[in-house]
């Protein structure tokens, strides 16, 4: 019978206090969520940590989400790593192209609910698991995700 790893993520947020209910519903699922408030944290963490997927908020607090992509980016031991940005609002097309050359793999619009956030993450799983790249726009649009409204969201 094969053992099957549990996935790590990591979720980079300013306000992480947001994503307790999301959290306990991850570990439910069998997934180890790690947090970290800002760049620096979020930095420590992956030298110490292998993550299957970074979630990052694009606003932090004094500080931009894409700096952190850019630097997951650019560096070797965490350049694959599939990244998922938080946003308040689908990005318009200068947003959408800026996120692609900085090798984000998908958005995900706030509110969410926990259970489309949890799907989101396993559709992320399933396409690193099958060496596929996802991105969020194609050559015409932006893809929407439908707005969730209830206490299990992040807003």
């Amino acid at each position: 019978m094969a053992v099957t790893r549990k996935h790590n993520l990591l979720i980079v947020d300013d306000e992480i206090s947001k994503y307790e209910r999301f959290i306990a519903a991850l570990h439910k699922k069998g997934y180890k969520a790690d947090t970290a408030i800002n760049i620096r944290e979020a930095l420590n963490r992956l030298r110490d940590t292998r993550y299957d997927v970074v979630v990052i908020d694009i606003v932090l607090d004094n500080e931009d989400g894409f700096a952190l992509l850019r630097l997951l980016r650019a560096n070797k031991h965490t350049a694959s790593i599939p990244t998922i940005m938080i946003t308040g609002k689908v990005p318009g097309a200068a947003s959408a192209k800026r996120s692609l050359q900085d090798g984000l793999t998908w958005y995900v619009e706030k509110p969410i609910s926990i259970s489309a956030f949890i799907k989101e993450v396993e559709r992320i799983l399933h396409y690193k698991e099958c060496g596929e790249t996802v991105f969020i726009v194609d050559e015409s649009h932006v893809h929407r995700k439908r707005r969730a409204h209830s206490k299990d969201t992040i807003s």
